[in-house]
């Protein structure tokens, strides 16, 4: 028999970081082929997920020398610090198009998230918590603690592209 010494349900304050950057150059027309070729494969989670829309697979990205400039470009840019150590987990396309949205979510399985914009659209991400609302523009990075609630409302027109990703961070006892 077990007997219960302690139990707290209550909310803690945690700190969270959230960076909006804009990287200036990049060839998107190889990340939005490449998105192409992986929403059209066997694999792909198109309509599957919390994209309610056109989605390569979960790794889809990891491996790609392009998307691995464009992260290392991002982490000089906010000075990440060495102390904190991530390690990319999941990279994966997406195409959104008139009809399509985003789920709210978060990424509590991960230690960070982001996503990286190929194109513009008039339908901005949208941090409830932050009560914060961003139009993706070509270029342009989010990167954001994962326990943040995201998600779009539907496209009304055009077509986005875009890079999502997670890492998880790298304890000193395990490099």
């Amino acid at each position: 028999m077990a007997k219960i010494i302690t139990h707290l349900e209550i909310p803690v304050k945690k700190q969270i970081f959230f960076y909006e950057v804009q990287m200036q150059t990049f060839d998107e027309n190889y990340f939005i082929q490449k998105i192409e070729e992986g929403i059209k494969s066997e694999n792909n989670f198109n309509y599957k997920t919390n994209v309610k829309g056109f989605m390569t697979s979960w790794q889809f990205f990891n491996e790609d020398k392009e998307f691995h400039n464009i992260l290392t470009n991002l982490f000089v840019a906010i000075n990440l610090k060495k102390s904190c150590s991530y390690q990319l987990k999941e990279s994966w396309g997406l195409k959104c198009v008139q009809g399509s949205s985003t789920e709210f979510h978060d990424h509590l399985q991960t230690a960070a998230s982001g996503v990286f914009y190929l194109t513009d659209s008039t339908t901005p991400i949208i941090f409830p918590q932050l009560e914060k609302e961003i139009f993706p523009e070509k270029g342009k990075i989010l990167f954001f603690d994962s326990t943040l609630l995201h998600g779009t409302k539907v496209i009304k027109e055009g077509i986005k592209y875009a890079i999502a990703f997670n890492l998880e961070s790298i304890k000193s006892w395990e490099r």
